[in-house]
């Protein structure tokens, strides 16, 4: 997955989520994903940076955004997390806890199955002033406050009205 920076167009991210989703419905974890931060400078391709951790996991394809005149990037983390990361300096700025869940066993080698969670987020929006994040979960669509570093207690539906139609992740309830 690629995306480009809101605000320089010679730079864009680069990621990869290292799981695939099994057979049984759980998600397969290969290891820890990669976020590479690329520039594009007379005629080449290099890279700038990168972020990952031990712990980074990533389940939604990363969204630059801007928010104070900083470019961040807004990805979902199994099981339960939200990650921002700094796009200047590729370092984790937060992470919040969407939902308590057991820790992943990471004990075990090779491929590791972890359960999936009904507020497991599989869709992420900022908004177009960075102010907040739009998560769609099987619940519904939750939103988390970048500046006050907190999740909005709300959750809002994800009915589509009647008349309607649903586009890209929109769902209608039970489907």
């Amino acid at each position: 997955h690629f995306e480009f920076d809101p605000a320089d167009p010679s730079i864009f991210y680069v990621s990869a989520h290292n799981f695939s989703v099994s057979l049984r419905g759980d998600a397969v974890l290969e290891g820890s994903a990669v976020i590479f931060k690329m520039r594009i400078k007379d005629g080449k391709t290099i890279i700038e940076g990168k972020y990952s951790d031990n712990k980074f996991f990533r389940i939604t394809q990363h969204i630059p955004f801007r928010f104070k005149d900083r470019t961040l990037i807004a990805v979902t983390n199994l099981p339960n997390k939200l990650d921002i990361i700094d796009g200047k300096n590729s370092t984790l700025w937060h992470r919040q806890q969407i939902f308590p869940s057991p820790p992943l066993d990471l004990s075990k080698t090779g491929n590791l199955a972890c359960p999936m969670f009904p507020k497991s987020c599989y869709s992420i929006n900022p908004t177009k002033d960075g102010k907040y994040i739009v998560l769609e979960a099987a619940i519904g669509l939750i939103v988390f406050d970048v500046e006050k570093k907190k999740f909005l207690d709300l959750t809002i539906s994800r009915r589509i009205p009647d008349g309607f139609v649903g586009i890209g992740h929109t769902r209608l309830v039970g489907h």
